[in-house]
């Protein structure tokens, strides 16, 4: 009962110590502290007794609770108290003598400064750390200075930290990289960044062989998209390498680039990695020509001009890759990319059905890629004027992962084809089961296909637009994409429906950005947010939009992000346009 009392009457005390109704927590405190004298109900008591400014009964409060007067305990709170009645030399002669009776040990440091913290004496709580710094030449104190450093938002003595606490031990990388990470999400300057990478490379000048430092300018030039950079980091890295087994950096940050779509820098390095010398000994040798067949073919497609050449050489890329390395190495991308060089930039679709039916008779894939290949060999017999093939393979897929998203997509990629073939019965029905998939953007898609189909019904009830609309849709899946332009103009000058207007509109973008004509595309978007903003595929059309401009025109794409989350709060693209704006 004395118990649950006690609980009681603290929880009331912190409670009205912290809204600082100090009139009802000190008698409360009082109380407590005569019944138990603990350091917890002291430190409340004292830190009271400070804020009313009762000086003398807390001057008795230090003297009654500490009986060595040389303790530090003792001296610091004396000092304390004397600096909050403004006797700023002798607070300083007490803080002095306190320090020098302080035992070493780090642990001891680190409970009075958060002590100091709390009472808001942040520039003892620096000296404490600095004089511990210097007398325990054993322990460090780097990331706790950083964490003070932090809180009164000194961010380069903080960074300063960082970095010496990194330099003295590489084990605390992970950790250093995100303080490093919370900081820059916090505090975006790019003043702040230019500092520590300059900070950095003065260490690195007195220090080269602190490989943890190269590393992390490795890895900062990365969040900074930093490529160039990032490439001289990782290169001074490999040549420090103690074995040629050990996984390169420059390796390493291949993927990153890859996944930052800079397929040009990618294609460059690793075009020089699998030509190298002794470069089939290394045990990723077959992962290093799959990122550069990848990078290559990507390069080529993203030019704005194509050429003809390039092309010819990334497919002897490709030939060479199945020569001398082996199919039988390829993964399913491998395999697809090589299926859509052949099909769309040699012209020889028969070829690539040809090649990924052989591919799928021999490989040795996880049932998923292989469903994966199968999924695009289906697209290719649409290209090539073979429903009947396409919708076998979609359904088969369908069969074996019927509740994993690749049967979902097969099933929508059914209901579209029912849709150009005109079933437009069955495709609607399939894409109402298809409304509860598990995969959202599936989900979202099938939503939107199904509203188009009802307000194309609404606005002709012979379905001879949808019929139209079916013939254009299934050139543009054969690659036919003057055809497939041609028909949605003549759709969006015969409709006067808002919503099918926009969904057109929508359609002929997306056909401009994979023709590479982005300023068609960027016009056709653009006007969504004008004309057709209540549509409802417009936040679909402004994601397009930023996808468009994200590597261009930031400062654009955080109005779009911004009209995203504000005007589409219920979108399926609203949360990653929350999280990029964020970032941002």
């Amino acid at each position: 009962m004395a118990q649950n009392n006690e609980k009681t009457k603290q929880q009331k005390a912190i409670s009205s110590f912290y809204q600082g109704d100090m009139q009802e927590a000190i008698p409360l405190l009082q109380d407590l502290y005569s019944a138990k004298q603990s350091g917890y109900y002291y430190q409340y008591l004292l830190q009271s007794y400070v804020i009313t400014q009762e000086y003398t009964i807390a001057h008795k409060l230090v003297k009654r609770h500490y009986k060595d007067k040389n303790n530090y305990h003792y001296l610091f709170d004396v000092a304390y108290l004397a600096k909050a009645k403004g006797q700023d030399k002798q607070a300083e002669k007490k803080y002095k003598a306190a320090l020098k009776n302080m035992p070493p040990n780090k642990s001891v440091y680190v409970a009075v400064v958060n002590n100091m913290r709390r009472r808001a004496l942040f520039g003892w709580a620096e000296q404490v750390y600095l004089y511990a710094q210097k007398h325990l030449p054993d322990e460090s104190f780097y990331l706790e200075l950083a964490s003070l450093y932090e809180f009164l938002q000194k961010y380069k003595p903080m960074s300063d930290m960082l970095l010496s606490a990194l330099e003295q031990d590489g084990d605390k990388e992970s950790t250093i990289h995100y303080r490093f990470q919370h900081v820059w999400s916090k505090q975006s300057s790019d003043t702040l960044q230019e500092y520590v990478r300059r900070s950095t490379l003065k260490r690195l000048q007195k220090q080269p062989n602190k490989l943890q430092l190269r590393t992390f300018l490795l890895w900062m030039s990365v969040q900074q998209r930093d490529f160039e950079m990032a490439e001289i980091q990782a290169r001074a890295l490999d040549k420090r390498r103690q074995s040629q087994q050990d996984v390169s950096h420059l390796f390493r940050l291949t993927a990153i680039l890859l996944n930052h779509e800079a397929y040009h820098q990618a294609e460059k390095i690793l075009q020089q990695m699998v030509f190298a010398k002794d470069a089939d000994k290394v045990s990723y040798y077959p992962e290093l020509w799959r990122r550069y067949l990848r990078a290559a073919f990507r390069n080529v497609k993203h030019m704005d001009v194509e050429q003809a050449d390039d092309m010819e050489r990334v497919k002897q890329a490709y030939d060479f890759f199945g020569k001398h390395v082996g199919w039988i190495y390829a993964q399913e991308q491998t395999v697809i990319d090589y299926a859509d060089l052949l099909a769309h930039y040699t012209h020889q679709a028969d070829s690539a059905i040809l090649f990924l039916k052989s591919s799928l008779s021999y490989l040795r894939l996880q049932p998923e890629d292989m469903g994966v290949i199968k999924l695009y060999l289906g697209d290719l017999y649409q290209e090539v004027e073979q429903p009947w093939e396409a919708t076998l393979l979609y359904s088969q897929i369908e069969k074996d992962f019927p509740h994993d998203n690749l049967g979902f997509e097969a099933r929508y990629r059914n209901a579209l084809l029912s849709f150009y073939l005109g079933e437009i019965g069955w495709a609607e029905a399939q894409l109402d089961v298809l409304k509860a998939a598990t995969d959202k953007k599936i989900a979202n898609d099938a939503m939107k296909w199904a509203l188009f189909i009802t307000e194309a019904k609404a606005a002709d009830t012979t379905q001879q637009l949808l019929r139209t609309y079916g013939r254009g849709l299934q050139a543009q899946s054969q690659g036919k994409d003057t055809l497939a332009i041609s028909v949605l103009d003549t759709l969006l000058n015969t409709t006067d429906n808002m919503q099918l207007q926009a969904f057109f509109s929508l359609q002929k973008a997306k056909i401009r950005l994979g023709q590479q004509r982005k300023m068609e595309a960027k016009t056709l978007l653009e006007s969504f947010t004008t004309n057709y903003s209540d549509s409802f595929v417009a936040d679909e059309a402004i994601w397009t939009l930023i996808g468009l401009l994200k590597e261009t025109e930031s400062e654009q794409c955080q109005q779009y992000y911004k009209l995203l989350i504000t005007q589409y709060p219920a979108s399926f693209y609203t949360p990653q346009a929350r999280e990029a704006y964020r970032k941002i």
